[in-house]
């Protein structure tokens, strides 16, 4: 593990980056925290604006009673800063704290107090957890991709350590070579300019945890007190229907995703999650040397658990790549992040529908796969339902509908809308759009001319979409692969 410890002038060099990010002078330095992560050491209204924290979202048989709550929440707003005890203090108005649609019925304020009360893996400080955490549930929309620049007193030590790691997996791919039909990480010794970057490639994981953090609160911060906690891990209970339509093609995906799992009985199973090795390093990075408009250390934790879910954990949080059979190593394609929300998003499991139809090449639309009103129906349907849709839309398309590039890019739709004169819109969110931390909106027309997919709930997919046009239209397209990240990325890949 890195040593930050070897390292001259970084509390100056954190100290300085501090005003990016709103930490006060007595925060722990950098030096200290990774002192304890090397070492293996633990820490113990009406008028409302219109975002997600100000819904009154249902709660599910919820038990907490009040001398519980109001000792947890008195706490809680004891141990946090200022600003986290006006989010708090919002998120308990509109009962956000009392929900508990999460995998194991536990509430929003049940798991943030978890994170105060109980034991954090060496490295997180609660206060910055929990801080991030209120300050994402007030506002999702803060959510980004971007990763920031490394702090570059930083850099020599990340490689060397790096490199050692990468030599220590050819070794032993040399003793152990693994199948030719299996992903592989993308493996290499790097240079200073591997890990210079901002620019993310985890789109559709910062979308699914948007959706976590919009529809199911407590959920979000389950995570994030699992992934933080000694076990340093996510366990969540599934149905094998979300996976498969029998048990033996589930397991058999789980097996060919590498996923960590456990037959509970019949119909269930348990998931384990984890993020990729050098996600905890990255995280820390972010937690404490985070350059202004970059991600959150929360951010950066649950995109990495996403990212390396999705892509049969070959991902790299450090490098941002991932096993080259999809985009030259970058990011995830339809079929991977389905997969994904088919785990996170618990409840009846999503398959990815392909809308429109692109020649080989990736230079013409052959066919758009339902008319504009069918397609607007099944969209429609999703978000009434109070589920939000994760689409890829082709970004080069011309007023004639011939396709310029096959560059493409995946938001999450939350939302529908119609102006004073009739026009409809989407509402959405992108988690590449700079700076703008507020929902976007595009005409639905418009979306439709160019969608590529969508991750649409199972049960949305057997109404529309007649059985032997299911297997066509889900889970296909593995010949779209990307041909590079910024001249020809095909809408496939879900990517930024």
């Amino acid at each position: 593990m890195v040593d930050f410890l070897k390292i001259d002038n970084l509390n100056n060099n954190i100290a300085k980056s501090r005003p990016a990010f709103g930490l006060s002078d007595s925060t722990p330095t950098f030096v200290n925290i990774v002192n304890q992560y090397t070492g293996n050491q633990q820490n113990k209204n009406s008028n409302l604006p219109d975002n997600a924290a100000y819904r009154v979202l249902p709660t599910r048989n919820n038990t907490i009673d009040s001398s519980n709550y109001s000792k947890m929440f008195s706490q809680l707003s004891d141990f946090v800063d200022n600003e986290s005890k006006k989010h708090l203090q919002t998120l308990h108005e509109t009962k956000k704290l009392l929900s508990n649609n999460s995998n194991d019925n536990s509430t929003t304020i049940e798991n943030l107090y978890k994170i105060m009360t109980e034991s954090r893996t060496g490295g997180f400080d609660p206060k910055i957890i929990l801080k991030e955490a209120l300050k994402t549930l007030a506002d999702p929309y803060i959510i980004t991709q971007d990763f920031g620049k490394i702090p570059e007193v930083i850099i020599p030590q990340l490689i060397t350590e790096e490199n050692t790691r990468v030599q220590s997996k050819f070794e032993e791919e040399k003793n152990y070579p693994a199948s030719p039909f299996e992903k592989k990480e993308l493996l290499k010794t790097i240079t200073p300019t591997d890990i210079d970057f901002n620019k993310g490639h985890t789109c559709p994981a910062a979308s699914i945890e948007f959706d976590l953090a919009d529809k199911k609160p407590a959920e979000f911060v389950r995570y994030l007190e699992k992934l933080t906690s000694p076990d340093k891990c996510v366990k969540t209970k599934i149905k094998y229907s979300n996976i498969a339509d029998d048990m033996p093609a589930a397991i058999s995906k789980l097996q060919d995703w590498k996923i960590d799992y456990k037959k509970l009985n019949a119909d269930n199973i348990e998931i384990t999650l984890r993020p990729d090795e050098n996600a905890y390093p990255r995280a820390i990075i972010q937690e404490y040397g985070r350059a202004k408009d970059s991600r959150s250390v929360v951010d950066s934790l649950l995109q990495s658990t996403f990212m390396q879910v999705g892509s049969e954990k070959t991902y790299n949080s450090l490098t941002d790549l991932r096993s080259e059979d999809t985009g030259n190593g970058r990011g995830l394609n339809q079929e991977e992040g389905a997969f994904i929300e088919s785990i996170v998003d618990y409840e009846g499991g999503k398959d990815s529908v392909t809308y429109m139809d692109l020649d080989e090449n990736l230079t013409k639309i052959n066919k758009y796969n339902f008319d504009p009103q069918a397609t607007e129906a099944q969209l429609t349907e999703t978000l009434n339902r109070g589920k939000n849709i994760m689409v890829g839309f082709l970004t080069d398309v011309d007023e004639k509908g011939n396709l310029v590039s096959a560059n493409g890019h995946e938001v999450l739709l939350t939302g529908i809308v119609q102006d004073k004169a009739g026009e409809k819109f989407f509402k959405y969110n992108d988690t590449d759009d700079g700076d703008n931390y507020a929902p976007s909106f595009i005409k639905v027309s418009e979306l439709i001319r160019t969608l590529h997919h969508a991750n649409l709930p199972k049960d949305v997919i057997r109404k529309y979409i007649p059985p032997q046009r299911d297997a066509r239209l889900s889970l296909i397209g593995d010949y779209w692969q990307l041909k590079s990240h910024n001249a020809s990325a095909p809408v496939q890949q879900a990517q930024a």
